[in-house]
């Protein structure tokens, strides 16, 4: 082989490499679409990001509801948690478990209906009852 057909050879293997790479870069840009191809699409992401922009502000908003809701109610429950101790205390004490018995006892019999006597009729013969004796009010 001579120097010519050598460097033809190579010459022509250049060129038809060329023409190649040439032939898939235009296919490759057949294939992708232009600008206003992607348009619908852009369109479509800007409105849902939008959307997800107004759940979050809601989802926002709600928990900051709910934070508050909450602090609401640990303040509600520590003041009930109080005044159970309170209630407890005075419970405790002979004086006042005696007058809150009373009063307690004398409230059961004032549910309508009854009165300081009340009938009933457990069989043939109706029986007089008479509220229990709660004390001094």
């Amino acid at each position: 082989m001579d120097a010519a057909s050598l460097l033809a050879g190579l010459l022509l293997g250049a060129l038809l490499a060329t023409a190649v790479t040439l032939g898939v870069v235009t296919m490759l840009s057949r294939r992708r679409p232009d600008g206003a191809g992607l348009e619908p699409v852009h369109e479509s992401l800007d409105h849902l990001h939008r959307l997800l922009a107004g759940i979050e502000r809601d989802r926002a908003t709600a928990h900051g509801e709910l934070r508050e809701q909450m602090g609401t109610v640990g303040q509600a429950s520590a003041q009930l948690k109080h005044e159970t101790a309170a209630l407890v205390t005075a419970l405790r004490t002979p004086h006042v478990r005696g007058r809150w018995g009373r009063s307690s006892c004398a409230a059961s019999w004032r549910w309508p209906g009854w009165s300081s006597t009340a009938t009933s009729s457990n069989s043939r013969a109706a029986r007089t009852t008479r509220a229990p004796e709660c004390g001094p009010t």
